[in-house]
Protein backbone atom coordinates (compact mmCIF):
# COMPACT_ATOMS: atom_id res chain seq x y z
CA UNK A 1 0.00 0.00 0.00
CA UNK A 2 2.66 2.37 0.58
CA UNK A 3 4.26 1.74 -3.15
CA UNK A 4 1.54 3.50 -4.34
CA UNK A 5 2.20 6.86 -2.08
CA UNK A 6 4.47 10.02 -4.00
CA UNK A 7 7.26 10.87 -2.43
CA UNK A 8 6.17 14.35 -0.63
CA UNK A 9 3.00 12.13 1.15
CA UNK A 10 5.73 9.42 2.67
CA UNK A 11 7.65 12.79 4.04
CA UNK A 12 4.67 14.49 5.53
CA UNK A 13 3.29 11.20 6.93
CA UNK A 14 7.02 10.08 8.73
CA UNK A 15 6.89 13.20 11.08
CA UNK A 16 3.18 11.42 12.36
CA UNK A 17 4.98 7.61 12.34
CA UNK A 18 7.70 9.02 14.41
CA UNK A 19 5.10 10.70 16.86
CA UNK A 20 3.15 7.11 16.46
CA UNK A 21 6.41 5.45 16.96
CA UNK A 22 7.37 7.27 20.59
CA UNK A 23 3.68 7.19 21.82
CA UNK A 24 4.32 3.12 21.59
CA UNK A 25 7.41 3.16 23.40
CA UNK A 26 6.11 5.89 26.26
CA UNK A 27 2.62 3.58 26.75
CA UNK A 28 4.34 0.00 25.87
CA UNK A 29 1.65 -0.55 22.86
CA UNK A 30 2.26 -2.60 20.23
CA UNK A 31 3.17 -0.43 17.24
CA UNK A 32 1.82 -2.34 14.29
CA UNK A 33 -1.36 -4.44 15.75
CA UNK A 34 -2.57 -1.51 17.95
CA UNK A 35 -6.11 -1.03 18.89
CA UNK A 36 -8.73 1.35 18.15
CA UNK A 37 -8.56 2.76 21.67
CA UNK A 38 -4.85 3.22 21.34
CA UNK A 39 -4.98 5.18 18.39
CA UNK A 40 -7.76 7.23 20.15
CA UNK A 41 -5.36 8.09 22.72
CA UNK A 42 -2.96 8.67 20.54
CA UNK A 43 -4.94 11.56 18.30
CA UNK A 44 -6.21 12.89 21.49
CA UNK A 45 -2.73 13.06 23.18
CA UNK A 46 -1.78 14.97 19.98
CA UNK A 47 -4.50 17.34 20.41
CA UNK A 48 -4.26 18.10 24.41
CA UNK A 49 -0.74 17.10 25.12
CA UNK A 50 0.66 18.46 22.05
CA UNK A 51 -1.76 20.86 21.37
CA UNK A 52 -1.02 19.98 17.47
CA UNK A 53 -3.19 21.62 14.94
CA UNK A 54 -6.22 19.99 13.44
CA UNK A 55 -4.42 19.67 10.03
CA UNK A 56 -1.39 18.39 11.38
CA UNK A 57 -3.74 15.61 13.71
CA UNK A 58 -5.54 14.61 10.51
CA UNK A 59 -2.36 13.81 8.60
CA UNK A 60 -1.51 11.54 11.68
CA UNK A 61 -4.71 10.08 11.22
CA UNK A 62 -4.42 9.33 7.56
CA UNK A 63 -0.86 8.00 8.55
CA UNK A 64 -1.44 5.49 10.54
CA UNK A 65 -3.73 2.97 8.32
CA UNK A 66 -1.05 2.82 5.99
CA UNK A 67 1.18 1.69 7.63
CA UNK A 68 -1.08 -0.80 10.73
CA UNK A 69 -3.02 -3.85 9.74
CA UNK A 70 -7.13 -4.04 11.90
CA UNK A 71 -7.62 -6.36 13.65
CA UNK A 72 -9.37 -9.06 12.40
CA UNK A 73 -12.84 -8.01 11.59
CA UNK A 74 -11.84 -4.25 12.38
CA UNK A 75 -12.36 -1.45 9.62
CA UNK A 76 -9.56 0.55 8.94
CA UNK A 77 -8.69 3.00 12.19
CA UNK A 78 -8.59 6.33 10.15
CA UNK A 79 -12.47 5.59 9.24
CA UNK A 80 -13.64 3.82 12.35
CA UNK A 81 -16.49 5.63 13.73
CA UNK A 82 -15.29 6.91 16.58
CA UNK A 83 -12.27 8.15 15.54
CA UNK A 84 -14.21 9.86 12.80
CA UNK A 85 -16.23 11.51 16.05
CA UNK A 86 -13.02 12.46 17.61
CA UNK A 87 -11.80 14.28 14.72
CA UNK A 88 -14.98 16.25 14.42
CA UNK A 89 -14.79 17.09 18.25
CA UNK A 90 -11.31 18.64 17.64
CA UNK A 91 -12.06 20.49 14.51
CA UNK A 92 -15.19 21.88 16.54
CA UNK A 93 -12.85 22.70 19.04
CA UNK A 94 -10.68 24.40 17.08
CA UNK A 95 -12.06 25.07 13.31
CA UNK A 96 -9.82 26.10 10.56
CA UNK A 97 -9.63 29.72 10.16
CA UNK A 98 -10.62 29.94 6.37
CA UNK A 99 -11.72 33.59 6.65
CA UNK A 100 -8.21 35.20 7.07
CA UNK A 101 -6.61 36.50 4.00
CA UNK A 102 -3.00 35.36 3.77
CA UNK A 103 -2.49 39.09 2.50
CA UNK A 104 -2.93 42.51 3.09
CA UNK A 105 -5.72 43.90 1.31
CA UNK A 106 -3.68 46.80 0.44
CA UNK A 107 -2.68 44.74 -2.42
CA UNK A 108 -5.73 44.77 -4.03
CA UNK A 109 -5.52 48.83 -3.73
Amino acid sequence: MSASLRTSTKKQHLSSIKKWEKYCLDTGTTYSTATVTNVLEFLANLHHDEGLSYRAINTARSALPVYLKPAPGQQAMGSHQLVVKLMKGIYNSNPLDQGTPIYGMSVWS
